[in-house]
């Protein structure tokens, strides 16, 4: 077997860990399997985190685009047309702002429809009324009403 520390000095071996993207690429690039690089690293203590290593290349890869979602919701464009924009899902798109603390618009149909029967229910329209008028069930708009006279 090749003896690293023959042909590469520690200073050398760290550096190349720093540059390549994971212990894989760097036992390639040495000439050595991945498990004798991961025991070669315990026996002369030299530190190496695969989860920051994979952050790092997250950020590389993702970083524009991410930036580029987040630019797109503050610019006006919902989370919908930025899903299909990008070809991830609402989810994706959702975990994204949250990441970077963008603060998020209520966009949802259903939150439209209920501050109509909010407003209905104001102006004196009975909970039967505005069932008819939506196509709803009045033990619903009548939960809905309830749930929104709690957030009043």
């Amino acid at each position: 077997m090749v003896r690293m520390n023959e042909r590469y000095s520690i200073r050398e071996i760290k550096t190349l860990l720093k540059k390549l993207p994971s212990a894989a690429a760097a036992a390639a690039e040495l000439g050595v399997s991945r498990q004798f690089l991961h025991e070669f690293m315990k026996r002369h203590d030299i530190p190496y985190d695969p989860a920051s290593k994979r952050r790092q290349a997250m950020l590389e890869q993702f970083g524009e685009r991410d930036k580029a979602i987040v630019s797109g919701y503050r610019n006006g464009k919902s989370t919908l047309d930025l899903s299909g924009e990008f070809g991830i899902t609402r989810a994706s798109i959702n975990r994204i702002l949250n990441k970077n603390g963008v603060e998020r618009r209520i966009e949802s149909p259903c939150h439209k429809r209920n501050q109509k029967i909010w407003q209905m229910k104001e102006a004196g329209r009975t909970p039967s009324e505005i069932a008819d008028k939506f196509g709803l069930g009045r033990q619903y708009v009548a939960n809905i009403i309830y749930k929104m006279k709690q957030n009043v």
